[in-house]
């Protein structure tokens, strides 16, 4: 059964880091909760597409998973135990989660937005009357968003555009310096973590691609679908 935990909790991690986008207006700031969206026409997304994803994220993260373990075989490298795993897998997933939305925030703040929401798995930030308050939404353990205002009206469709895109590049960016890391773990004092790198690797290179597929998984679009 090891394998099959290993491939539904990376697949579940996964959905969850595509299942909130980020988001850009003030009703959605002063809401509590992420505000669900129907399907509109011409949005460039459809169940056929949702479905193709989920298998695009269930293939990357099935053959990494093989791939991984034959690398880690060849090397002499123990296996954690399932528990164990299990553990690094929700570290890894709030991790992962954690580098997509900095992504975001990052490439918000360089366009002169102002942040008002960050949330990663239960762990949420927020403006409320002027202040910053915290929250801890055990049920929210999966996904993660940003909330940004802009000052002003300039460049409003660049401006979300380029902080959508923040999130997928710095899934990528993130996603290549783990598998360099985890490659070159062998001697080194990060050897003993190799499995939990090697995680952090897949699901950040699964979530670049997924998110930039249109979708709508849970009603909410994913970066790609805001972005089309």
């Amino acid at each position: 059964h090891y394998p099959l935990a290993v491939f539904m909790g990376g697949f579940l991690g996964l959905a969850g880091l595509v299942a909130f986008a980020a988001k850009d207006s003030a009703v959605d700031v002063a809401d509590d909760r992420l505000r669900k969206k129907a399907r509109i026409v011409g949005d460039g997304t459809s169940k056929f597409k949702d479905y193709v994803a989920q298998g695009v994220s269930m293939g990357i993260i099935w053959v990494a998973f093989q791939l991984w373990n034959q690398w880690a075989v060849g090397h002499g490298l123990a296996r954690p135990g399932l528990i164990s795993y299990l553990a690094q897998l929700n570290i890894a997933v709030l991790l992962t989660t954690l580098f997509h939305e900095l992504g975001h925030l990052a490439a918000g703040l360089s366009c002169g937005k102002i942040l008002r929401v960050f949330q990663v798995g239960p762990f949420r930030w927020a403006v409320r009357n002027g202040k910053w308050t915290f929250e801890f939404q055990l049920r929210k353990f999966y996904g993660g968003g940003v909330a940004m205002v802009a000052p002003d009206l300039r460049n409003m469709r660049s401006r979300q555009a380029l902080l959508l895109t923040g999130g997928p590049v710095a899934s990528l960016v993130v996603g290549l310096i783990f598998v360099v890391v985890t490659l070159t773990a062998i001697g080194h004092a990060w050897q003993p973590f190799w499995s939990l790198l090697s995680t952090l690797a897949t699901l950040s290179i699964a979530g670049f691609v997924v998110n930039l597929i249109p979708l709508q998984p849970e009603r909410q679009y994913s970066d790609g679908a805001q972005i089309y």
